[in-house]
């Protein structure tokens, strides 16, 4: 009877009952024992506890588990237990948000879970959130818009929603959100880090910030078999961007690609491409969310390396730019008389 949640919508009702008859079974036993009302009351109390037993076992139960000794290494790991420690990543790599204990405060950012996650980012990581395991109960658009997040078919969809929460990171999960299969764009954000696939395009604004340890859910027999495929990770966390524009001439429809190698904390590396061709005029562009001096924890393990036709160049892709949607001319101004491989500069 502890939350207004699932099947327990007669929560408040039900307790008010519950008081109401046991106040009513002690007032007729009052009349009838002999000792007047302490022994009614001591009655009362015991049915009322006997007949509580099964909600008071089930939470001794869990406050027992929440208390025992640290898991052993290379055991399995609880779900909750995975919930806890990537909410204490996110606090670690998020920045503090001003009046959270405040009632009338608003934040700088939120940082936009699957509700059922919510309380646990909200006690742990001490991030707002736009919705929670309250549900549609505490704001039914917001929870609304929430899920239509993870329900998204495109980046421009996905993106509008989380720019009007003022949801500056979002966090991404393998199990389905409010019962349904996740949408294609946090499929592909999710499971290939953002990578073009199915003829869907690369995704630009969102980056990956870190990452929950994968957690291998097979029986021990089958750990380290090579023909099963690599634990998933439960967990990932990406922050809304604009993207750098890095801007490059060419011959018209020449492939302009700009490559870079992403480490993340738990030792896995991903390559992020972007590409485009160069329109009637000779100039391509591609927008890319990662620079190359951020101190996030999944991070550029070096400069992009960009070509189009036979040049290449590396270049570095400040921060500021990946944040506020800069623009980058490629070879820089300084290189523009001296490519790399040696071929004329720009009007020569």
């Amino acid at each position: 009877l502890g939350q207004v949640r699932y099947a327990m919508d007669f929560a408040v009702v039900g307790s008010v009952v519950f008081a109401w008859t046991l106040a009513g079974l002690q007032a007729r036993l009052a009349l009838r024992l002999p000792g007047g009302g302490r022994l009614a009351a001591t009655l009362t109390l015991s049915a009322g506890l006997i007949l509580l037993w099964p909600a008071l076992a089930i939470h001794a139960a869990m406050l027992g588990s929440a208390l025992k000794r640290p898991l052993p290494p290379g055991g399995p790991i609880p779900p909750n237990e995975v919930v806890h420690r990537f909410a204490e990543q996110v606090r670690e790599v998020t920045p503090e948000t001003s009046g959270f204990l405040e009632p009338h405060a608003a934040p700088e950012y939120g940082v936009l879970v699957p509700p059922t996650l919510g309380h646990s980012f909200v006690s742990i990581a001490r991030r707002p959130v736009p919705a929670n395991n309250f549900g549609p109960y505490l704001h039914a658009e917001k929870y609304d818009r929430v899920t239509a997040f993870y329900q998204a078919s495109t980046e421009a969809e996905a993106a509008a929603i989380a720019d009007g929460l003022g949801s500056r990171y979002v966090v991404t999960q393998l199990r389905p959100v409010a019962g349904k299969q996740p949408g294609a764009f946090v499929a592909q954000l999710h499971g290939r880090d953002g990578a073009a696939a199915g003829g869907r395009p690369v995704l630009e604004h969102f980056r990956l910030i870190t990452e929950s340890p994968a957690v291998d859910r097979r029986p021990a027999s089958a750990r380290g078999t090579r023909w099963m495929r690599k634990p998933p990770i439960p967990f990932k966390l990406f922050e809304r961007v604009e993207g750098a524009v890095l801007e490059a001439r060419g011959e018209p429809g020449e492939l302009l690609t700009a490559k870079v190698s992403i480490a993340t904390p738990i030792g896995r590396r991903f390559p992020f491409r972007a590409a485009s061709r160069a329109d009637a005029s000779g100039i391509a562009r591609v927008r890319v969310p990662y620079s190359t001096d951020a101190s996030a924890r999944a991070r550029a393990t070096g400069p992009y390396t960009v070509r189009i036709g036979d040049a290449s160049w590396q270049v570095e892709v400040p921060d500021a730019a990946v944040r506020e949607g800069g623009l980058i001319r490629v070879p820089p101004a300084a290189e523009a008389e001296a490519p790399s491989d040696g071929s004329p500069g720009p009007g020569e």
